[in-house]
């Protein structure tokens, strides 16, 4: 039986919207130390990864003033989601959507997030040549069988987008591969020329028997891995935290519904899981105190035989976070110390304080002090923060393997 991806629909207590909230510092959660502040994003925006709709459009063939070149840059996510497109009354059959109209609501989803290249033919209903070009790209598409799609994109009923698209005459073929713009030409060109842009493109495509004989729990894993990176590297933007969303919803079924025998249950689980990680990392990063902390027990109540180092620090990071006193009281529990220099409950918060402001070793620091003046107070805390300190750091920084060593030597005393 054929397999299909779907991911069921869900609501989030925290949406991502891109309304902007009061941010709390999550220093822990993010590399370098500094967490920047998100900022506020476009809805229909996107981005062409390395590379920007600048090129210059020629071959004016059914000039129309209406579309002009812009200066400003489109900006957004250009990410691949792991889902396909499907053709409508057959997503039973598991079979992938050729061709396809596109508009500035689904853009993102259909054409840069897709699997596979897509070759996107801008036109509109009053330009001939539109119409003649149109058969011919979409008899190439398919002759490709599944290696490469087409997106129809009407201009005229989609203006902002087409602006940022920089078209300045029609038609206009882009060809994408994974949210890059890859090639492009405006106007009539010969078929055969039309058949060969179709077929480069088709052999950028990482699967020559086509998108629908991917597997889903690796195009999932390859997706999860991209937008996991990328939060290292930028804020979350809403088109983020939908593919977030969506993996943490993710099934591979048969067509009766059922789930078939060779999905391995655990790569499923630590999909799921991962997703549901760093949707609690952009919630705690964004001042979503309490939604972090939902997700964060969800995962340990539904997962809790999935190990991940990412899954262990992005936890570690949001209990740590949460025990965190402010700066206001930061300074009178150093006053408190001062007075007594073994006040466990003291030390404790310092050491929690010290982790909020991403200063491990002086949190690594105040907890081996903690454990010097009485290793069992709070049932260990000392050892427990410990450990999730490590957990945030990793096992191989240096600071985890020097405190491991001096925890360790204090444990046997």
């Amino acid at each position: 039986m054929n397999r299909l991806s779907r991911t069921r629909t869900s609501l989030f207590r925290w949406s991502g919207a891109s309304k902007e909230y009061p941010r709390r510092p999550l220093v822990s959660l993010s590399s370098p130390v500094e967490v920047k502040a998100k900022e506020k994003m476009d809805q229909n925006a996107f981005i062409y990864s390395n590379s920007s709709l600048s090129s210059t459009l020629s071959q004016p063939q059914c000039s129309n003033n209406s579309f002009r070149s812009i200066s400003s840059k489109a900006q957004g996510n250009g990410r691949r989601s792991f889902s396909t497109v499907k053709e409508p009354g057959a997503a039973q059959q598991g079979k992938t959507q050729l061709v396809f109209d596109v508009t500035e609501s689904d853009f993102a989803e259909k054409v840069m997030q897709q699997t596979v290249p897509v070759i996107l033919d801008i036109h509109a209903e009053w330009c001939g040549p539109c119409k003649q070009l149109g058969p011919i790209l979409e008899a190439a598409v398919r002759a490709q069988n599944g290696k490469v799609v087409m997106a129809k994109l009407d201009a005229d009923q989609n203006p902002s987008l087409t602006q940022q698209l920089r078209v300045s005459s029609l038609p206009t073929v882009l060809a994408v591969n994974e949210g890059k713009l890859v090639d492009n030409f405006t106007g009539m060109i010969p078929e055969a020329q039309v058949k060969e842009f179709v077929s480069k493109l088709a052999n950028l495509s990482g699967n020559s028997a086509g998108a629908e004989e991917q597997d889903p729990i690796k195009v999932a894993q390859i997706t999860l891995e991209k937008t996991s990176a990328s939060l290292q590297e930028q804020p979350a933007t809403p088109e983020m935290l939908q593919v977030l969303k969506s993996l943490a919803e993710f099934e591979v079924e048969n067509e009766d519904g059922s789930q078939p025998n060779d999905v391995n249950k655990e790569d499923l689980k630590e999909i799921k899981a991962r997703a549901l990680a760093l949707l609690a990392k952009c919630a705690f990063t964004d001042g979503h105190i309490e939604s972090a902390n939902t997700l964060c027990e969800q995962i340990q109540q539904d997962y809790p035989s999935v190990k991940h180092p990412e899954i262990s620090q992005i936890l570690a990071s949001v209990k740590l976070a949460n025990d965190a006193p402010s700066s206001s009281e930061f300074e009178q529990l150093k006053s408190k110390l001062e007075a007594d220099p073994k006040d466990t409950e003291t030390l404790l918060k310092i050491s929690n304080y010290y982790v909020s402001q991403g200063n491990h070793e002086e949190a690594i620091n105040y907890a081996l002090k903690l454990m010097r003046v009485n290793k069992s107070y709070g049932d260990g805390a000392a050892k427990q923060l410990l450990l999730d300190v490590f957990d945030v750091l990793g096992p191989d920084h240096e600071l985890t393997k020097n405190g491991r060593r001096r925890m360790s030597s204090l444990l046997l005393v």
